[in-house]
């Protein structure tokens, strides 16, 4: 009989644990998250806000968290959040921490070879910023690129077509000092006129989308629509989804966490008083091709009356 109860237990634990875990539902405000900030550091701070845009809800708090950022080397999560806020916030402390993380490429790609590339929302940060002292610091990474691919042509010039690694690292060299070159004339460099981008280019036009257009990318400027609520809320804290039809008619398409279809779905809200971010999507597999997919999408909400809430998508899609 006792051992009966325990496998039990056991097939309940497990079952209980499998489904909590193809779904949550998390909810916390940006006083929460700076404490987190405060007590745990960074990592457990972006952790709980990850794709979260909070620097549309929290300006203060989304710079606390960009100070924060002690591990500026490329392809981290403090450099995700960096490089979404960049372009955004106009701050020195925050400019400074873009430049010097656009330095540390340098040693990536020297010890690494195949990696370097430069995120290219760091750049835009850089520009969006649009501190002059910026300009010095842009061109000694100019330089160092620019001799980067020039010194790899030189050195490898009759074994390239057999050297793929040394093709990818020109073609990485070539594409970061063209964006650095593109972000100079941006902040009006002398050195750096539209004619001269042309020819580091080889003739074609150097185009990078600025960052008035990533931001449009990520929502800003978007139409608000009114939701009317069934029921009074004094704060986002107290919004429950699942007691409003026209929240559920609205985002439908990702409250399907019951189907067996998807394997993880999620729901996560950050708030700040009456503005928010809802971030929904679900990830599902394609058992007969071994390969995971998914759905993601931003919203941004304002609670404008205790019964009236506006609400506007910001950026979304499939991925795999």
């Amino acid at each position: 009989m006792k051992k009966l109860l325990c496998l039990l237990f056991i097939f309940y634990f497990i079952f209980s644990y499998s489904k909590e875990n193809k779904y949550w539902k998390a909810q916390a405000s940006t006083q929460e998250i700076l404490s987190i900030l405060n007590i745990y550091g960074i990592d457990s701070a972006l952790n709980k806000c990850s794709d979260i845009p909070i620097y549309r809800i929290d300006t203060s708090l989304a710079l606390k968290l960009s100070y924060a950022c002690n591990i500026v080397t490329p392809y981290n999560k403090q450099v995700y959040y960096l490089k979404e806020i960049g372009p955004h916030i106009i701050d020195e402390k925050l400019n400074n921490i873009l430049l010097q993380n656009l330095k540390n490429y340098r040693s990536i790609f020297d010890t690494e070879m195949r990696y370097g590339k430069i995120e290219k929302n760091i750049v835009w940060g850089i520009v969006f910023q649009n501190f002059q002292n910026s300009i010095p610091l842009l061109k000694n990474e100019f330089i160092f690129w620019k001799n980067a691919r020039d010194s790899i042509l030189n050195n490898f010039i009759d074994t390239i077509k057999t050297f793929s690694v040394k093709k990818y690292n020109i073609s990485i060299s070539q594409d970061n000092f063209r964006m650095l070159a593109w972000a100079l004339f941006k902040l009006g460099s002398n050195d750096f006129s539209n004619e001269y981008l042309d020819s580091l280019c080889n003739g074609n036009p150097c185009i990078y989308i600025d960052s008035s257009m990533y931001r449009k990318m990520n929502g800003e400027g978007a139409t608000w629509d009114t939701v009317h609520l069934s029921r009074n809320y004094s704060s986002l804290k107290e919004l429950d989804f699942t007691k409003e039809l026209s929240l559920i008619k609205r985002y439908s398409y990702f409250i399907q966490h019951d189907s067996t279809y998807h394997k993880r779905s999620w729901e996560n809200l950050i708030y700040n008083s009456d503005i928010g971010i809802l971030d929904f999507g679900f990830i599902h597999r394609n058992s007969s091709r071994n390969l995971e997919s998914g759905v993601q999408s931003k919203h941004e909400f304002i609670l404008l009356s205790p019964n009236k809430l506006l609400v506007r998508f910001i950026n979304g899609g499939n991925f795999n």
